[in-house]
């Protein structure tokens, strides 16, 4: 009878746990997936910054894309400015 108990434990463990797997996965994929597709529209309009929140451990990507979105404006007004300058 005690190894019947213990078996029925052992499974409602495992049920748990692989539960809670799939659920963990499933909320990290969408919070990927949520964040790649403000990125791909970002791309799509290279001067507009992604604004969203997403999981803090995600949220430096965002963070990080906007950098660059902002480094490579201020290198396009400066290439501007110099084929400006180059004309003048």
């Amino acid at each position: 009878m005690t190894n019947k108990i213990w078996a029925v434990i052992v499974v409602l463990i495992m049920e748990v746990a692989l539960t809670g797997i799939i659920v963990l996965s499933t909320f990290i994929r969408w919070n990927w997936n949520k964040s790649n597709r403000f990125c791909i529209s970002a791309i799509d309009d290279q001067t507009k910054q992604v604004q969203t929140k997403v999981n803090p451990s995600l949220q430096g990507i965002i963070e990080i894309f906007n950098l660059l979105i902002l480094n490579m404006d201020q290198h396009a007004q400066e290439q501007r400015q110099s084929e400006k300058a180059k004309m003048n």
